[in-house]
């Protein structure tokens, strides 16, 4: 949803209209969605088969191999 947003003589909000349709009930209990700190992106996950295996990759330490590969680079 997207809105007008008015800060002068008064703060004051616009009627909300659509921005575009998902599949995601964005008023449930569990969010599917997220937006960043600046507002200026958002995220949204849609659901797919509830029975679907889907690998996950968990990179831990990844800065320090980061680092590694940069003092690498430089050489």
């Amino acid at each position: 949803m997207r809105a007008a947003v008015l800060t002068e003589p008064t703060l004051s909000a616009g009627k909300p209209r659509e921005l575009f349709e998902t599949g995601v009930n964005l008023t449930a209990v569990h969010t599917h969605y997220d937006v960043s700190p600046d507002g200026s992106k958002f995220v949204i996950v849609e659901g797919g088969d509830a029975n679907a295996s889907i690998p996950l990759h968990a990179v831990l330490n990844w800065d320090t191999e980061l680092s590694k590969r940069i003092a690498s680079s430089s050489r």
